[in-house]
């Protein structure tokens, strides 16, 4: 993605009023936008580049790991939320 688009793309995800937490492949975390954060409790800051797990309570920990296996493992393009 060119910067500008990237940029853009940042900015319009920083405005929205939907927590939006971003991963990459291998389940860290890339991106958290300011609603996010505050839903969450959480600062992105702390949390970037560390497990999605990190940012849920630990008794949700196992929904989860299957809400993530499911999305690796399902040839779907679509999502719902899960967790």
């Amino acid at each position: 993605m060119e910067k500008n688009n990237y940029e853009m793309f940042k900015a319009v995800l920083e405005q929205m009023p939907e927590g939006i937490i971003i991963i990459n492949v291998t389940d860290e975390i890339i991106f958290v936008n300011k609603a996010a954060e505050e839903i969450r409790h959480i600062q992105a800051n702390q949390i970037l580049g560390h497990g999605v797990i990190s940012c849920h309570p630990e008794k949700s920990h196992e929904r989860v790991n299957r809400a993530l296996q499911f999305l690796k493992n399902e040839k779907t393009k679509t999502f719902q939320r899960m967790v």
